[in-house]
């Protein structure tokens, strides 16, 4: 398929969209500062998580609606790019600041958590080890990486969703379309 313009991958600089990340950062910043009346902190991780969805689902609907594909491999390049040098830092950080703090045995369970972080999946992890909630939620440095393995399942859900209304076609129709393997014409 004859790629239709030159894809922009961006949605723009939106200062609507990035006051309310401010403001949903602040809200789960001052709760944990014990800050009153930011006791429903997580309404603002429920916010800029679906800012993020919003922002992901454009990137992949315009370069789909551009070129008639989505080049996942490019879009995960970018992800990369963007993501891993400041989570990068945030793991050393909280890796050197952990060996100080944390018990033998919650240094363990800190390292499996660090594995099932820089593996994408640890919301799978913390799902499976305990509630965000516990009490005990404190001491896991990084729970709050589950939003990471979260993400881009749903996004790239919203998106196949989208395809397969366009293809007019089933879900694997719909991610072949998607990939360019798959000609809704033909």
């Amino acid at each position: 398929m004859a790629v239709r313009s030159e894809v922009k991958h961006s949605v723009g600089y939106r200062s609507d969209i990035d006051g309310l990340r401010g403001i949903a950062v602040l809200s789960v910043f001052f709760y944990h500062l014990g800050i009153q009346g930011f006791s429903g902190w997580y309404v603002g991780g429920d916010v800029f998580f679906v800012i993020s969805g919003y922002l992901i689902t454009s990137i992949l609907f315009n370069e789909y609606d551009l070129t008639g594909r989505i080049d996942f491999g490019a879009f995960y390049l970018r992800r990369i790019r963007r993501i891993v040098p400041a989570l990068t830092a945030v793991l050393v950080l909280t890796t050197l600041t952990s060996i100080f703090f944390l018990s033998p045995t919650q240094l363990i369970a800190y390292g499996l958590s660090l594995i099932a972080t820089v593996a994408s999946v640890s919301n799978i992890w913390f799902s499976a080890n305990s509630g965000y909630f516990d009490g005990d939620a404190t001491q896991k440095p990084l729970s709050h990486t589950w939003s990471l393995g979260v993400e881009e399942p749903l996004s790239h859900l919203a998106t196949v969703h989208r395809i397969a209304g366009t293809c007019h076609a089933g879900a694997e129709e719909a991610l072949r379309c998607a990939c360019g393997w798959y000609d809704p014409v033909a």
